[in-house]
């Protein structure tokens, strides 16, 4: 008969349990604040880059398709500013139409 050999396995308190979860929630918290700060500095300048291709500044040429792409990409990241132009956009082509 082939003899098993019997290990020692940790014991994990309920305390231990409670100290990472409550650790990988603040780490995980932190990761979102993170991300979302990420996505509206992302925001923040695909406006700026909109707005260069409208007023063709900062070595841009003008170009109106590509500044309305960058505007609508920031406003749908929640930028107010570019929600406010974008609008205002909208408003225009649809009188133009």
């Amino acid at each position: 008969m082939q003899q098993i050999e019997h290990k020692r396995v940790a014991r994990i308190s309920n305390q231990d349990v409670d100290h990472f979860l409550s650790s990988f929630e603040t780490k995980m918290s932190r990761f979102n604040r993170n991300r979302q700060n990420l996505k509206k500095r992302h925001a923040s300048a695909g406006f700026n880059l909109g707005e260069a291709y409208i007023a063709a500044t900062g070595g841009m040429k003008e170009n109106k398709e590509k500044a309305i792409k960058w505007i609508k990409s920031s406003a749908e990241h929640g930028h107010i500013p570019a929600q406010e132009v974008f609008v205002r956009i909208e408003k225009r082509g649809s009188e133009n139409a």
